[in-house]
């Protein structure tokens, strides 16, 4: 019951949307990084995104990894509207 308590707690303290001294207020993402399906030892995934004439690449032997590090770089130019998951392109090698 503690640790079920905890945990609940735990949740609900990712709700709170800090306020910085700017002005700027930061919106926590729940990110789900799937590991039930774990890939091959050696094999590479490499996913891309393309939301204009610029392409960003990320690799990683996790995909979920390489999918959130590859929207990432993309925000980090564009606004999040450009840069959706369901435009990210991976493909898996070894």
């Amino acid at each position: 019951m503690r640790a079920l308590l905890f945990g609940f707690c735990l949740l609900l303290t990712g709700c709170i949307v800090p306020v910085g001294t700017t002005g700027q207020v930061g919106v926590p993402i729940p990110i789900f990084v799937d590991t039930s399906a774990q890939s091959h030892v050696g094999s590479v995934h490499v996913c891309t995104l393309k939301p204009f004439t610029r392409e960003y690449r990320s690799e990683h032997t996790n995909r979920g990894i390489a999918k959130l590090s590859v929207q990432k770089k993309c925000q980090e130019n564009h606004h999040s509207m450009f840069c959706e998951e369901k435009d990210i392109v991976c493909k898996t090698y070894g």
